[in-house]
């Protein structure tokens, strides 16, 4: 957060909107701060810590996208991949808590492509 002071300052102030500097937050509080989850969120698929998932077997035969995958056959997801393809994120190198809001920035979006650990 050290090099995003804008973020810095802008999840410190909805903090200090809904919570007060009075009280410690509580889990219940994530609710309401939808820019503070979406920079948590941001973190987690801009510099993603787990690149692969676990090691994964069919149980059947399957296709997916086309393509003939035989039961028995081991897969992995690839992640990073996923976090840094331009079909699903907007300049996806770069550090942008929006991916995770609406348009309007009120509510907090989580894509189905967003998978920070594994599927």
């Amino acid at each position: 957060m050290a090099a995003y002071p804008d973020v810095q300052k802008r999840v410190q102030n909805e903090i200090d909107s809904f919570i007060g500097r009075e009280r410690l937050p509580s889990w219940d509080d994530h609710l309401h701060l939808p820019y503070t989850q979406a920079v948590l969120y941001e973190a987690q698929r801009w510099q993603t810590i787990v690149p692969l998932s676990l090691l994964r077997y069919t149980r059947e035969d399957t296709t997916v996208q086309g393509y003939n995958i035989p039961k028995g056959t081991i897969v992995m997801n690839n992640i990073w991949a996923v976090h840094n393809d331009p079909k699903y994120w907007k300049n996806p190198s770069e550090f942008f808590p929006e991916h995770f809001l609406s348009q309007d920035g009120t509510t907090l979006v989580k894509p189905e492509y967003f998978i920070p650990f594994t599927i």
